[in-house]
């Protein structure tokens, strides 16, 4: 495109030249082409463009004859001048304040210089040139503002998208501590119980008892140190029993009652999970059940859960929103979903129905430490 446009003011130079200078017309096509010669290459090389340019009129201004005509042409061909106005607009566009700054102060030195006999054509270049650049200053500075509040959008969203990955970290690690604490609390007691409950133990068993109930004591030392710095800005701690997989019922009810039309849905054979499969299957069926509600209020939800060997299935739907919902600033919790998934060895997928409605299915193992050896 630039060179077809350079094509087009190749002819009307051609045309309008003679008026303003005597060139033969053996040298007129290659002074025409040296005039427009700026405009092809402007999109790649503004600033070279507008050297080039400059030189141009620095030539015709020294060695240039006018044209014998009864008006007064000036100093340059008016074609020559759209060019020259155009590459230093170009520059003020593309290239920073400083480069701007030293090119519009050389070509108004070159207007001045070359029209030193002519104020009003010096007035009238002088005050044209510094409006294109002061134009073109103004659209370069709000390019780069609009470039920077996209880039400043992406980098907020980039952060907000880790920093609740980063928050749910700490709730699993939380929730993790709760669940291998009682455990280990259990092995204390019951190996500190063990000499009273068992008969007969040789000293050499007492000793081992000791040894686990010592090593199983520094062990929860050591978690609860860890657990410190998670919970450092977070002074009220949970006591209460993390849910499980069994409170996903009361869940369900809860949430019922509150409202939304919401009911469960059980098949296969009922089977004990671990403690931080239970709690993850709770947290999944929670936040789908908390996003469907308020992306579409209204409409019914199924939670299906499905027994399945050594894996157990949840499968969240909703219908589409039963009255049109604006569509907000995307979340982050299928994020937080996925990580409560992945921390157990699951699998969780999301996303929108045929009809409309939206499903969430998350795939647990039942016993998180078998699925970790088998990986």
């Amino acid at each position: 495109m630039p060179w077809l446009l350079a094509f087009g003011v190749f002819w009307i130079a051609m045309a309008s030249i003679q008026e303003t200078l005597i060139v033969h017309d053996l040298v007129l096509p290659f002074f025409a082409g040296l005039i427009v010669l700026p405009v092809g290459i402007a999109r790649d090389y503004a600033l070279l463009g507008w050297r080039l340019a400059t030189v141009v009129a620095l030539i015709i201004a020294v060695i240039g004859t006018p044209s014998p005509s009864g008006q007064d042409p000036g100093t340059w061909p008016v074609i020559q001048q759209w060019v020259w106005l155009a590459m230093t607009f170009l520059v003020s566009v593309r290239h920073d304040r400083a480069t701007t700054l030293w090119v519009w102060a050389a070509s108004v030195a070159t207007m001045s210089a070359g029209t030193v006999n002519d104020t009003g054509q010096a007035v009238t270049l002088v005050v044209t040139t510094s409006a294109a650049v002061l134009i073109g200053d103004l659209l370069r500075t709000r390019r780069l503002a609009s470039h920077e509040v996209e880039r400043q959008a992406e980098l907020s969203e980039l952060e907000k998208a880790r920093r609740t990955v980063l928050e749910e970290r700490t709730r699993i690690a939380r929730d993790l501590h709760d669940v291998v604490a009682h455990h280990m609390s259990m092995v204390v007691v019951q190996a500190e119980s063990a000499p009273y409950r068992l008969d007969e133990l040789s000293e050499t068993a007492r000793a081992e008892f000791t040894a686990i109930s010592a090593s199983a004591r520094q062990a929860l030392v050591e978690i609860r140190s860890m657990l410190g710095v998670l919970r450092s800005e977070d002074h009220t701690v949970a006591t209460a029993p993390q849910p499980g997989l069994d409170q996903v019922h009361e869940l369900v009810d809860s949430v019922a009652h509150s409202g939304v039309p919401v009911h469960m849905e059980t098949a296969g054979t009922p089977i004990t999970v671990s403690a931080a499969t239970g709690l993850s299957a709770y947290r999944i069926v929670q936040e789908s059940v908390a996003n469907a509600s308020r992306h579409a209020p209204g409409a019914p939800v199924v939670v299906h859960l499905r027994y399945a060997g050594d894996t157990i299935e949840l499968r969240v739907t909703n219908d589409p929103p039963a009255v049109p919902v604006a569509a907000g600033a995307p979340g982050h919790g299928l994020i937080g979903m996925r990580e409560r998934a992945s921390v157990v060895g699951g699998s969780l997928d999301a996303g929108p129905l045929p009809d409309g409605g939206y499903e969430v299915v998350a795939v647990l193992p039942v016993d998180v430490e078998e699925s970790t050896g088998e990986q």
